[in-house]
C-alpha cells in the first residue's frame, strides 16, 4: 500500500496536545510510521511537502519534522503534469493551491490513500475522487489518520481471520 502524508500530518505530534482528537490523530502518526519503517506501507515525500515543512517558523519543529520525512521511501518532484492537474483540480474542486498541489503528486505517484488532519479537505473528498475517476481513471481514499490506522487494523485483521 502507498501512501502520502499532508503536511499536517507530520505536524501533529508538535501541535497541542491537550486536545484529544489532536492527541489521538498525533498517536495514529506515530503508529503509520512504525508500519513505515517495517516497510509494510510505503510512504512518499513530494517537493510541495518539503516546501512547505521549509516554511515553518519553529526551528525545532522544523528538524523534528524532516527527520519524519526520512522515513518516506519514495519522492514526488514536482512536474508541469502535476502543476496543471493541480492547477485544475484547484477549480473544480475548489481546491486552494498547496492542498491541490499535494493530491495531484500524490495522484500522479498512485498513492493508494492520502492522510490528513484537514477537515475541510476530508469534506471535499467525494468530489476529489470523482474528479480524479473521471481525469485519471482511478481515484485514492482520502482520510485522517486515525480512519487510517483503523482501516489498516480491520484489513489486517480480515487477513488473519482467513
Amino acid at each position: 500500500m502507498i501512501i502520502y502524508l499532508d503536511t499536517n500530518v507530520y505536524c501533529r505530534p508538535f501541535d497541542n496536545q491537550l486536545q484529544e482528537r489532536i492527541k489521538w490523530e498525533a498517536d495514529a502518526f506515530v503508529t503509520i510510521t512504525i508500519q513505515v519503517k517495517e516497510q509494510s506501507v510505503k510512504c512518499l515525500s513530494s517537493d510541495i511537502l518539503r516546501l512547505e515543512v521549509e516554511l515553518i517558523k519553529n526551528p525545532g519543529k522544523k528538524s523534528e519534522v524532516k527527520k519524519y520525512i526520512q522515513i518516506c521511501s519514495g519522492h514526488i518532484e514536482e512536474t508541469e503534469q502535476i502543476a496543471v492537474l493541480a492547477e485544475e483540480m484547484a477549480t473544480k474542486c475548489k481546491l486552494r493551491g498547496r492542498d491541490a498541489l499535494h493530491l495531484a503528486s500524490a495522484l500522479l505517484a498512485h498513492a493508494d490513500y492520502f492522510i490528513t488532519c484537514d477537515d475541510e479537505l476530508q469534506q471535499k473528498s467525494r468530489g476529489i475522487n470523482r474528479f480524479a475517476h473521471t481525469h485519471l481513471g482511478y481515484g485514492m481514499k482520502l482520510g485522517n489518520p486515525i480512519r487510517f490506522v483503523l482501516e489498516l487494523e480491520t484489513e489486517r485483521g480480515d487477513r488473519n481471520d482467513t
